[in-house]
């Protein structure tokens, strides 16, 4: 299957990747491989992810993003959006410096609570 990425500031950098996209009762999302996404500033790696959303809450069973190659996290947890709340955990966080060099690195799970402005989205 094809599908194109439509966002006016995120663009995927590479021609194609391999996603395995499930729709029944719920939609699942999940690649094997990194995929290269950038905006006219930044580059974000969207890391090997199983991603589920139903009900309007999205579980991120697997995931993680390197963001400019200086930040990169593995992510589990849920969002609720119509709720307006999430817990995600961030493990292991990685910051490096411009160079690579790294700067701070948690190994233990870092918690992350989520309050989304305006509740309901």
């Amino acid at each position: 299957m094809l599908l194109d990425l439509l966002h006016d500031s995120l663009r995927m950098e590479q021609e194609r990747a391999k996603v395995k996209l499930t729709v029944g009762d719920s939609i699942i999302l999940s690649t094997q491989a990194p995929i290269d996404f950038s905006t006219d500033q930044t580059a974000i790696r969207l890391l090997p992810t199983r991603a589920i959303y139903a009900g309007n809450q999205l579980h991120l069973k697997k995931a993680g993003l390197e963001v400019a190659g200086q930040i990169t996290a593995g992510i589990t947890g849920h969002v609720d959006f119509q709720g307006g709340s999430g817990k995600l955990v961030l493990q292991p966080l990685k910051i490096s410096d411009h160079g690579g060099e790294p700067l701070f690195y948690v190994e233990q799970t870092v918690p992350v609570e989520l309050s989304l402005r305006g509740g309901a989205m």
